[in-house]
């Protein structure tokens, strides 16, 4: 008799774990799916995933040039990106020149702000445009642009070094150098 309960222990045992083993399973068979293409099929060309992190691709950062378009500033190469004094692929990893070209952005904006009661910080940032565009120096389309180009920056910085793609950062840096270059300018029509 004692065995019996025992075997109908075991049996009660096996059943109450099956559903989460099939799941754990399936999870396992879904994930070497993702990443043997899977998602190639269903993303627009250019996708990119990355099952564990983030995978920043140049479909994202086109979305800030196109904020940046509409906020009418003209996309200009960094001198950085057009072999001049420096070859920044040699120097920069794409990490950095991500990084970099919003730490050149963000310090304009500062600059700017100050000027108008703002915060001298470049993590307050978003403050700092909502400032301007609250005292009428900087239009909706540019903040917009601005925040997006923040949103950017902060999903590779949370994803790591490895989450962005050298054409991406590229992108990324003439779209924030040529943020950085209209931020400047409005700072030279508010002075006036």
């Amino acid at each position: 008799m004692a065995s019996s309960g025992t075997f109908e222990l075991f049996v009660d045992l096996v059943g109450h774990l099956a559903w989460p083993v099939a799941g754990g399973i399936l999870v396992v068979l879904l994930l070497r799916e993702l990443k043997s293409g899977l998602l190639q099929k269903v993303l627009k060309d250019g996708g990119s995933v990355e099952v564990w992190g983030t995978k920043v691709t140049v479909a994202a950062v086109e979305g800030v040039k196109a904020a940046t378009a509409s906020a009418n500033v003209q996309i200009v190469k960094p001198v950085y990106l057009s072999g001049g004094v420096v070859d920044a692929d040699e120097v920069l990893t794409p990490y950095e020149k991500v990084m970099t070209a919003w730490a050149e952005l963000a310090s304009g904006v500062v600059t700017l702000a100050m000027r108008h009661g703002g915060f001298d910080d470049q993590r307050r940032a978003r403050e700092n445009v909502e400032l301007l565009g609250e005292k009428g120096v900087m239009d909706a389309a540019l903040q917009a642009a601005i925040r997006s180009a923040q949103s950017v920056r902060n999903s590779i910085r949370r994803s790591g070094p490895a989450s962005v793609e050298l054409e991406a950062a590229n992108g990324y840096a003439e779209t924030a150098y040529s943020l950085r270059q209209a931020v400047d300018a409005l700072g030279w029509s508010s002075s006036s």
